[in-house]
């Protein structure tokens, strides 16, 4: 029966790790290889860096910390008019719950070229594909069972006899994913499409139980928009689905630039809602080439789910070097 019951426990925690695995970000915008693998070669700079930090489901033992970097960058020359581009990118997520007990990771290497589809460079469309390498543990040193309970409590010192349960293997899975850009007349468009896992590669959980990681789906589009000398206005939507568990984010992004459109500086502001019933305004301010912001999640209808259950707040970082 404690088997039984251990094992439905773990089979939920999976299920809702398998999300997990592949980041939900607020900030979508600022982890652009877990949306779409072609963005590897859509960067204007040499080299781009991303950084991203949420924690979700806070005031709870079992929130989730999420940490994720990425970096992609031009191997080819980028200049306007230049036949594509061939670019190169890689990220790293780490993700845990439970007090650290249980933790996921992964890492990927992309790879994708961006084709000029006119002589200026304004219009392309590219390719992008991503080699993914990851794993799931379980440390069972920092749970407790009804077998480890005596007369005088708990003792964790007491052997589980579930250890085996955290030796599951990595997998490799595969990515693949299309984007078409244009930019005229102080508008930038990004229309897209991705996938990952594609193999739906499987995962030992317990003796002789197999789980495949699901594909998981995006389908991404955004315009930026210069409305005067001094304001801009980023508009961004993305909808994503993996095995049932689908949901579509969009928002604006609002940028005061008080010394003009080429002075540096940008204070910027927005809103975004998710089909979740969940808002998030988000604060942020670019200097140069560095971009920090801040978001916060709040869910609408926590009927039965308690006020820290649905609430998370999301850090996002953005630097680029070189280029234009």
């Amino acid at each position: 029966m404690q088997k039984k019951l251990l094992i439905s426990c773990l089979s939920c925690l999976l299920a809702c790790s398998v999300w997990s695995q592949d980041p939900v970000s607020t900030q979508f915008f600022n982890t652009p290889l877990a949306v779409n693998p072609a963005y590897a070669a859509e960067g204007t700079s040499d080299f781009q860096v991303f950084a991203n930090y949420r924690q979700q489901w806070f005031g709870s033992s079992a929130s989730y910390n999420t940490a994720l970097a990425s970096f992609y960058g031009s191997l080819l020359s980028v200049e306007k008019g230049s036949a594509g581009n061939l670019g190169i990118g890689g990220m790293l997520m780490t993700d845990q719950s439970l007090q650290g007990a249980y933790k996921t990771a992964y890492a990927s290497l992309n790879l994708a070229y961006l084709l000029s589809l006119d002589d200026e460079g304004n219009s392309r469309l590219g390719v992008g594909l991503a080699g993914i390498y990851g794993n799931r543990r379980i440390d069972f040193s920092q749970l407790t069972f009804i077998s480890q309970f005596s007369s005088r409590g708990f003792n964790a010192s007491l052997p589980t006899g579930e250890n085996a349960l955290a030796n599951m293997s990595n997998y490799f899975s595969v990515g693949a994913g299309i984007l078409f850009t244009h930019q005229l007349d102080g508008y930038l468009i990004k229309v897209g499409a991705g996938g990952y896992h594609f193999n739906t590669p499987r995962q030992t959980l317990v003796t002789d139980v197999y789980e495949e990681i699901p594909t998981r789906y995006t389908a991404h589009g955004s315009v930026k928009a210069e409305l005067s000398s001094q304001l801009s206005i980023d508009l961004c939507a993305i909808y994503q689905s993996q095995v049932g568990n689908s949901f579509f984010s969009g928002g604006a992004i609002f940028g005061f630039m008080p010394n003009g459109l080429d002075g540096g500086l940008s204070i910027d502001a927005g809103l975004f809602y998710r089909n979740t019933k969940t808002i998030s305004p988000y604060l942020g301010v670019q200097f140069n080439k560095l971009n920090a912001g801040l978001s916060y999640d709040v869910n609408m209808d926590n009927k039965g789910l308690g006020l820290n259950a649905m609430r998370a707040w999301e850090l996002g970082v953005r630097f680029g070097m070189g280029g234009n």
